[in-house]
């Protein structure tokens, strides 16, 4: 008899003739209402009932609880003589697969999930949704997952990322047109990419960064299509230049005469910085035998560049990073590290006023920090007792008696000595100031480009900048020819090689500035995988991965 249950639930050819309500689930008793089904070895159709089984498969679940289902399925007997198989059962193939344990809306809501979560995350969520699977279980939905048939791409975007930094690589392939990615390769190499291209013929335009292995990758699998360079890249590509060539030489703009329009500050007295803590005799010796290894590096990159070898063999003789070895090799002479800046704390706006009492001779901690709490000083005495420690100990050489009598100023130094450099901003600064756009510079961002400009090689390279940045902003292709002309007329051979780099890949740099086509989408999608990547811990394995990463629901 049927049963009315009090919410729909839909088996296809079934009916539901029972509904046993436990604890913490529900079971649905249901029959077959076809009494007849053919053979699946040779397809004739049979009503010669041979028994009955039973299934007992896992539902989607209903409200707060789990939904089991136990279905009485026929037997019948195969009336093809001829045919091997004597007896055969019905099936339920579009929502019930043989000799699956859960329905296919079961299997595609779990799989859902182990999409979007992995494994491990995908079990705990799924129990809370009560759709409770293991997390291996989760894994081998995603693996039986099988995406569309891949339609070749108009636009393909080409980029690489990390399977394990520093060790292993793979490129990743997105439709540009439908902003999906379509495959993940392993490596990152020419070939890769050519074989693939050579497997699916017909794309057009191919965006990749600066990479020489996508560029020969993509000319020799598909020399039908535009390659264009990514415009991000090539600023990229800029700062990195101006970076190499400001380290070269600045030692020298440090030593640049200061004008009074620029607003460069002089290295703050020791006594007017206020630091957090004092350092440890073992800290500043660790300080200074780095100081001496980085100075003994230096002499050494210099010697073997100068001896003839290149950047990669001595990189591998001394086993030091590429980025380091460059940066000694191109510079005038060793640099020494840019102290940050002194951090900021309550105190900070009053150190004048306890410089100028100190100098008139209170040496009391409790008086001074009284004095500033006049002034609305908000803090405990304990940074007032300690700044005045630190300063005490400037004057070691000089006894309590004199220190407290001489109320004079202290001795200034000579004005014929050399004065200290200048505090610039780090290379890393001053080339993002040089690339940026002028109307977004503020006023001190300008005349600190004014007194390195100061100098004419480095003047010449700004004006050379400046121009690029504009014009791939702007995507003025019509101005490269004479760029690259301007270029290779100028003085700083850094920026001389970087115009033949460009020159080099010409075709896919013109394009850049005369097409809408960039590799942005591309990153995009390098940061959605790196997303997925870390969620599943240790089992991004290129297979899995490349199912979750093609996987849209």
């Amino acid at each position: 008899m049927s049963t009315e249950l009090p919410f729909p639930v839909y088996l296809p050819n079934c009916q539901i003739i029972d509904c046993q309500t436990q604890q913490e689930s529900y079971t649905l008793v249901a029959h077959s209402i076809d009494k007849q089904a053919s053979c699946p070895l040779c397809q004739q159709v049979s009503s010669r009932l041979h028994g009955f089984y039973y299934r007992k498969p896992t539902d989607l679940p209903i409200s707060d609880k789990q939904v089991q289902l136990r279905l009485q399925l026929r037997r019948f007997r195969c009336l093809n003589p001829a045919c091997s198989k004597r007896t055969f059962s019905q099936s339920c193939p579009d929502w019930l697969p043989a000799f699956a344990r859960r329905t296919n809306r079961l299997a595609h809501a779990q799989r859902s999930v182990a999409m979007m979560l992995g494994g491990q995350a995908g079990s705990r969520l799924l129990t809370h949704l009560y759709m409770p699977t293991s997390h291996d279980t989760l894994l081998r939905l995603i693996r039986k997952w099988q995406p569309a048939d891949l339609q070749i791409p108009h636009a393909l975007g080409v980029d690489d990322w990390a399977i394990r930094k520093a060790k292993t690589y793979g490129t990743i392939l997105v439709d540009l047109d439908k902003h999906k990615p379509i495959d993940l390769l392993e490596g990152r190499t020419a070939d890769g990419l050519r074989d693939w291209l050579k497997a699916h013929p017909g794309v057009e335009v191919i965006t990749r960064d600066r990479s020489g292995e996508y560029a020969r990758g993509a000319r020799e699998g598909a020399p039908q299509a535009m390659q264009v360079a990514d415009r991000w890249h090539l600023l990229q590509n800029l700062e990195q230049f101006l970076e190499r060539l400001l380290t070269s030489s600045y030692q020298r703009l440090r030593q640049l005469p200061v004008s009074q329009a620029v607003p460069i500050t002089q290295p703050t007295p020791e006594r007017l910085n206020y630091v957090m803590r004092d350092y440890s005799k073992n800290e500043l010796e660790a300080r200074l035998a780095s100081r001496q290894k980085r100075v003994g590096d230096f002499d050494k990159v210099q010697q073997l560049r100068q001896a003839g070898m290149s950047i990669s063999q001595i990189s591998r003789q001394l086993a030091m990073n590429r980025s380091t070895v460059r940066r000694y090799a191109y510079a005038e002479s060793f640099s020494e590290r840019i102290q940050r800046p002194t951090g900021h704390s309550m105190l900070t706006p009053y150190l004048t006023y306890l410089e100028t009492r100190y100098q008139q001779g209170c040496r009391n901690a409790q008086q001074l920090w009284r004095e500033l709490c006049q002034q609305g000083y908000p803090g405990a005495h304990n940074q007032v007792t300690k700044w005045l420690s630190r300063r005490r100990n400037e004057q070691v050489s000089m006894t309590q008696k004199q220190s407290v009598t001489n109320s004079s100023p202290p001795h200034q130094p000579p004005a014929d000595l050399p004065k200290p450099p200048l505090d610039l901003p780090t290379t890393q600064q001053l080339a993002w100031l040089m690339v940026r756009p002028v109307s977004l510079l503020e006023e001190t961002d300008r005349q600190i480009l004014r007194h390195v400009c100061q100098d004419s090689v480095m003047n010449q390279v700004y004006e050379l900048g400046k121009d690029f940045a504009a014009m791939v902003r702007a995507r003025q292709d019509e101005l490269l020819d004479d760029w690259l002309a301007r270029c290779q007329n100028c003085s700083a051979g850094l920026l001389q090689q970087f115009g033949v780099r460009l020159q080099q890949d010409y075709a896919a740099v013109r394009a850049a500035l005369a097409t809408a086509w960039s590799n942005g989408q591309t990153e995009g999608q390098v940061t959605r995988l790196k997303l997925i990547k870390r969620q599943m811990y240790g089992r991004a394995k290129l297979d899995l991965l490349r199912q979750r990463v093609l996987y849209r629901c």
